[in-house]
């Protein structure tokens, strides 16, 4: 059972403004915003999520949705990386938190863009920030290091090595939750079932979709391809130039049903192009028994024990990725499940979460 260490507290979460809840666009800061929302229900705070339109969520879970433009991500962004726009759905869900201010004890922002940090110097309701992802450009490094200083452990990272690539960033001053899966919601698989590999993302030129394909069709083997296409032209020049025999496209699929289905894979193939701050499908395969095989990124470096777990390869290194592959009969499947229930235990990463937002509620 739940202690109550939220009682009566009223708190807004400011969602991903890149896309609705539960779409997939969001990645796992999506599953993020949802898991936090439930923790703090259940430690008996009133919660209320402000997301944009077209949002769903469980129905304990209240959504707040506010029209305007979802927000592009920031690594699709070639110029104007600091631009501010005034009609999106992140400035909407704070003028409204603003004009509310009164009716907060906290605000939980997991939206990565200027406004929202820059509120933190001018709202009266404290603020605590959520950084998923690794380091974008210097000049947000450099207001993020300032609001450190502003307010010391107001900001959480996943890990170390994420933190590491923001420039001068102090450790002391952010907190560190770490990240957690519930085991019992993976079933443990001693073998994999058939010559398959599994990839799983977003269907966007970042994730590195065509180096996974290049590498199954050397490897002659075949790659599962879980999640949505979010740039459709990049993922119809993918299937014009592999043919159908070396890939099998699964979709966007709820967690339990792909908790199931890269259990029978033989690794994971995990192929970003840009620097992945943790990477929650290597942790879900690695519950299952799969060996995950990944460039190197923030992420894995923290997630995979090379030669035990799996193999970290050089970004944009196909032949490595082979050769890893070649490899992957020799490691031991319960192995990679007992990393994640050694150390990504959800429980744990729930009681983090929530000492960290008990603390932002004395500002």
């Amino acid at each position: 059972m739940s202690i109550p260490i939220l009682e009566h507290k009223r708190i807004a979460i400011i969602s991903t403004a890149v896309s609705p809840l539960g779409r997939g666009y969001g990645g796992g800061v999506e599953q993020d915003v949802l898991k936090f929302a439930s923790w703090m229900i259940e430690a008996g705070a009133d919660v209320e999520v402000f997301c944009p339109e077209g949002s769903v969520a469980p129905k304990e879970i209240h959504l707040r949705t506010v029209e305007g433009a979802l927000v592009k991500p920031i690594q699709f962004l070639t110029e104007d990386r600091g631009k501010v726009e005034a009609d999106t759905a992140l400035t909407e869900a704070l003028r409204q938190i603003g004009k509310r201010a009164e009716e907060f004890d906290l605000v939980l922002n997991f939206s990565y863009d200027w406004p929202a940090f820059f509120q933190s110097y001018l709202s009266r309701v404290p603020i605590l920030h959520y950084l998923s992802i690794c380091s974008q450009t210097p000049e947000l490094d450099a207001l993020i290091r300032d609001l450190s200083a502003f307010r010391p452990k107001a900001l959480a990272v996943l890990n170390r090595e994420q933190l590491g690539t923001y420039e001068d960033a102090v450790p002391d001053r952010f907190t560190d939750l770490g990240y957690g899966l519930s085991l019992d919601r993976y079933r443990f698989r001693k073998k994999a079932e058939g010559k398959t590999v599994a990839w799983i993302g977003r269907i966007t030129e970042e994730k590195g979709l065509e180096d996974a394909l290049d590498f199954a069709e050397r490897q002659n083997v075949r790659l599962r391809i879980f999640g949505v296409v979010q740039d459709g032209e990049y993922w119809e020049g993918l299937k014009g130039k592999y043919s159908e025999e070396t890939y099998e496209y699964v979709g966007f699929v709820d967690r339990g049903r792909l908790a199931e289905e890269i259990g029978e894979c033989e690794a994971l193939i995990f192929t970003p192009k840009w620097g992945e701050a943790l990477g929650i499908v290597m942790l879900e395969a690695m519950a299952c028994g799969v060996p995950v095989i990944a460039y190197d990124s923030p992420g894995p470096r923290h997630a995979v024990r090379h030669g035990q777990t799996g193999f970290v390869v050089p970004l944009g290194d196909v032949e490595a990725l082979c050769e890893a592959y070649k490899r992957i009969g020799n490691l031991d499947r319960q192995a990679c499940r007992d990393r994640v229930a050694r150390d990504f235990s959800e429980e744990a990463w729930r009681n983090r979460a929530l000492d960290w937002v008990k603390s932002g509620l004395k500002g």
